[in-house]
């Protein structure tokens, strides 16, 4: 099982509808394919998804960052991750959605030669995978209409994106619990609020009877002081996502007790550091969340996989296919409601480009 070669190339796809979150709106999915092919001519897939709004990464920076390191893979065994890895740091590619795509590519790989699923070669858990599914930046009455859509096909959670004004965002939230009473509900205001407005929509929703189950990043990634103090005074649990992109940043979040709550993403941290990622918040007495950029099935169904296999996840968020306006690939099925058909996957991550 050996790397005889490397390839990259763009995958774009429309959406249905802007994927606006409070540092912009993503209207097309302009992300990456990386291949890997085996001596044995086996092939594996990974994808990267650079969102300018998110991590300031573009679709060019990733294309330019996998082509300088594909030859430092070629005749390296598949199947010794800790080798190639360490390849990747001595490079300077240690995170980011370059890292992510090729490391999803070569475990899928790996995975289709040794005929066995990728949950497989990352742990034994068998958790189900059923991600909620995101409203983003729209107005209330567009909000309330989609809440009461996805409580009828069977999404029991739904991730509210929030960070442009405390009251309109309240609003926004209200409207959904208004079409969704009984669903459980996340903020996210993707590290857009301060402090101080932070707390008033946590007050405006309190007004409004309203308890979200999750406030995701508040804040700006470095403010643990301030991250704390919303957890203290606010009263809701925090979930920690620009902050948290090593297993590093995951011990500092907790000595500052700045979340409960890490937000585990492929395109942050790669296969290798979103696994010790993991054991690190769990050995911490920290929650779980897995969570994803705007990306296809793909590397979505990889980390599905990965939560599959470790389990203790109790917030999944890997809903962004359900915004494309075409499916790129084929495989192992996203349900309408949500769920993740893991146990269709026979090799690596069973989803694989409709065209090659």
């Amino acid at each position: 099982m050996i790397v005889a070669r490397l390839s990259v190339r763009k995958l774009d796809v429309g959406m249905r509808e802007a994927f606006t979150i409070a540092g912009g709106a993503h209207t097309t999915v302009r992300n990456v394919l990386v291949g890997v092919v085996l001596t044995d001519g086996t092939q594996g897939w990974g994808e990267g998804a650079p969102m300018p709004a998110f991590n300031g990464e573009t679709q060019n920076g990733i294309l330019t960052a996998v082509r300088s390191v594909s030859s430092l893979l070629e005749g390296l065994p598949v199947d010794r991750p800790l080798l190639w890895g360490k390849k990747l740091d001595q490079a300077g590619l240690r995170a980011g959605s370059a890292r992510a795509a090729i490391e999803i590519a070569l475990f899928d790989a790996w995975g289709r030669a040794a005929r066995t699923p990728l949950c497989a070669l990352l742990g034994n858990g068998r958790a189900a995978v059923h991600s909620d599914v995101t409203v983003p930046i729209v107005d209330a009455a567009t909000a309330q209409r989609s809440a009461a859509r996805l409580w009828k096909r069977g999404t029991t959670t739904i991730k509210v994106k929030v960070g442009v004004d405390p009251e309109t965002d309240a609003d926004r939230m209200a409207a959904v619990h208004a079409g969704a009473p009984r669903a459980r509900l996340i903020a996210d205001a993707n590290a857009a609020y301060d402090k101080r407005s932070a707390l008033q929509f946590l007050l405006n929703l309190k007004q409004r009877r309203i308890r979200p189950a999750l406030f995701e990043q508040p804040l700006p990634a470095g403010s643990l002081k301030g991250l704390h103090a919303v957890w203290k005074e606010g009263g809701i649990p925090i979930a920690a996502d620009e902050s948290a992109c090593s297993a590093k940043d995951v011990v500092r979040i907790a000595r500052a007790d700045a979340a409960q709550v890490i937000n585990i993403k492929l395109m942050k941290s790669g296969i290798l550091e979103g696994r010790l990622m993991t054991e690190t918040a769990k050995a911490l007495g920290l929650g779980l969340m897995i969570g994803g950029l705007v990306e296809t099935r793909l590397s979505m169904t990889a980390a599905a996989h990965l939560a599959r296999a470790l389990g203790g996840f109790s917030f999944i968020d890997l809903d962004t296919p359900f915004f494309l306006s075409k499916d790129p690939m084929r495989g192992s099925p996203l349900r309408p409601d949500g769920r993740y058909s893991l146990d269709h996957a026979r090799a690596g991550i069973g989803v694989q480009p409709r065209q090659n």
